[in-house]
């Protein structure tokens, strides 16, 4: 002979139900206490010094007399928070023999890292003061300044003195030297 089976209520299921059912009743408004916000400071790391050498290319435009140089290479810089850092370095540099102003603006310059934990680029504007006839001399001083900089580097900021030298791979005939060759650029904080 079957015997039914008695039903019981499962005591433990209907606490837990009671449980939560009461859990947004006693849970803490959010609105009702607003929190404090605390906003991290930005701590800005300074750019010291740094230097790079590579190659460029000359792209010349007859129109305007004007030259572009398109420099890559690699080097390091160097920040006040001691850390020294592996850049490769892209960028054009626009030299005019027609500027009506003692400066002109040489281009921007990019400093970029994809290695290790320090990744992110640094923006350079670099300007020069202009020779004779507009033209640039090499070695040549200038003045730079961080325009910005991305992942590590978003906080760096900077100004200073630095110097471009080129140098040809010989000459397309005389006087006149070559469209590509090697440079050296080295940058010092002011």
């Amino acid at each position: 002979m079957r015997h039914p089976k008695r039903l019981r209520p499962q005591v433990e299921s209907l606490e837990t139900l009671v449980l939560l059912s009461n859990a947004a009743a006693i849970a803490p408004n959010p609105s009702a206490h607003p929190q404090a916000t605390v906003t991290p400071s930005v701590q800005q790391v300074k750019l010291l010094d740094g230097s790079f050498n590579g190659t460029y290319q000359v792209q010349i435009n007859i129109g305007s007399l004007s030259a572009s140089y398109q420099i890559s290479g690699k080097g390091s810089l160097h920040f006040d928070n001691k850390q020294k850092v592996a850049f490769n370095v892209t960028g054009k540099a626009k030299l005019s023999n027609t500027a009506v102003t003692k400066s002109q603006a040489l281009g921007d310059v990019t400093f970029t890292n994809t290695q290790g934990t320090h990744k992110g680029s640094i923006t350079v504007r670099l300007t020069a003061s202009l020779t004779g006839q507009g033209g640039i001399t090499s070695p040549h001083p200038f003045t730079y300044k961080v325009l910005s900089g991305t992942g590590a580097f978003k906080n760096v900021v900077g100004t200073g003195k630095g110097v471009l030298k080129i140098t040809p791979n010989g000459s397309l005939f005389p006087g006149v030297p070559s469209l590509t060759g090697r440079f050296t650029l080295t940058l010092k904080a002011s």
